[in-house]
């Protein structure tokens, strides 16, 4: 069976904790920019691509685009030339069970 080709916006939700959650979201070569909403009230961290405890691509509490909580970051190719849109996104929060919701398109 081929893949299906996804033509609109889809949303991802998904609870984040004070661990590394490594591919929160799941590597999509066809994305072209997302958003990111921080639903909680502290620090979100994302990095993208893969990662261990030994690469940058792992976030940490100090570590990977923050996001305060009660904001969103959006993110379109051309805003970061040196990241690949279509990588999986990696968080991080500053508290546990932080709600994260996630446009891609």
């Amino acid at each position: 069976m081929q893949p299906t080709t996804i033509l609109t916006p889809f949303q991802t939700n998904v609870s984040v904790g004070t661990t590394a959650m490594m591919a929160a979201v799941p590597a999509n070569p066809t994305r072209k920019g997302l958003i990111i909403a921080n639903n909680g009230t502290g620090i979100l961290n994302v990095t993208f691509g893969p990662g261990t405890i030994s690469q940058p691509n792992t976030p940490s509490a100090t570590s990977g685009i923050p996001i305060a909580g009660g904001t969103s970051f959006s993110m379109l190719p051309a805003m970061a030339p040196n990241v690949s849109m279509g990588a999986q996104l990696n968080m991080i929060a500053a508290a546990a069970a932080t709600p994260v919701s996630i446009l891609e398109f």
